[in-house]
């Protein structure tokens, strides 16, 4: 009689993080879910031994000029208008404001410099100007009626869509928000950004490192709110190692 002997190996099992478990990721923590059934945004990883087509989804709301919104993959479709800027992570990831209306068509980036260019001599005032014109600044602009440059570029983007599109007021929320547009193909209109040491990094609708801003005029010059002593006007283009990567479009 022939004896064998089996000998089983132990093997380690890897068990399937179940549909509802928690998860933890580098930009918060959340359920692991089938992304089809995910109203927030989806991270890979973080139920790794699960499907591809189950994620960690987590509800995270996101506030922007136009309003209050869910984070959400830009791959999954929205009820209204992503807005960048406001969410954890890359650029994949976007504030969803449900209603919203996107930047009116044509070309608005002409009217948003000729706006501007309403105001040329108008001084320079720290913290004065609006979506409705120019105002008493603050602290060294507290006696003069005028626009800083934030002010300005509020003020230029809000006359030239009709206040359908209002942007931050100050240049540290306004990079948070809009279309994002590669430095180089920059168009008449578009909003150019200055940070320092070229930090233009932004965390939840805030970019802590910027200081600048002026508006895009064409022929190697910009139309800004420069600095305090100065008036409204063109001036040369500047480049550096502070400007940011990409202008804002709001057109």
């Amino acid at each position: 009689m022939q004896i064998f002997t089996f000998i089983f190996a132990a093997f380690p099992v890897l068990a399937l993080a179940a549909i509802g478990d928690t998860c933890t990721h580098s930009l918060g923590t959340g359920t692991c879910k089938l992304t089809t059934s995910c109203a927030g945004y989806t991270v890979s990883g973080a139920c790794p031994n699960d499907p591809s087509n189950v994620k960690c989804c987590t509800i995270k709301s996101c506030s922007t000029s136009a309003g209050t919104g869910t984070c959400k993959n830009t791959s999954t479709a929205c009820s209204g208008t992503y807005y960048s800027g406001a969410c954890p992570g890359d650029s994949s990831i976007q504030c969803c404001v449900a209603g919203s209306t996107p930047p009116p068509s044509g070309n608005t980036g002409a009217a948003v410099l000729a706006a501007a260019k309403t105001q040329t001599g108008v001084p320079y005032s720290w913290g004065g100007g609006n979506c409705n014109g120019k105002s008493l600044g603050i602290e060294q602009g507290a006696n003069t009626v005028g626009f800083d440059c934030s002010g300005l570029t509020q003020y230029a983007v809000c006359q030239a869509t009709g206040k359908s599109v209002v942007i931050p007021r100050t240049t540290r929320g306004q990079y948070a928000v809009g279309k994002r547009i590669p430095l180089a193909q920059r168009q008449i209109g578009d909003l150019i950004y200055y940070a320092t040491g070229g930090d233009c990094s932004c965390s939840n609708g805030y970019c802590a490192a910027l200081y600048h801003t002026a508006i895009w005029a064409g022929n190697n010059q910009m139309f800004e709110a420069q600095k305090t002593g100065t008036t409204l006007g063109l001036h040369t283009y500047r480049t550096g190692t502070d400007i940011c990567p990409y202008v804002i479009r709001h057109w």
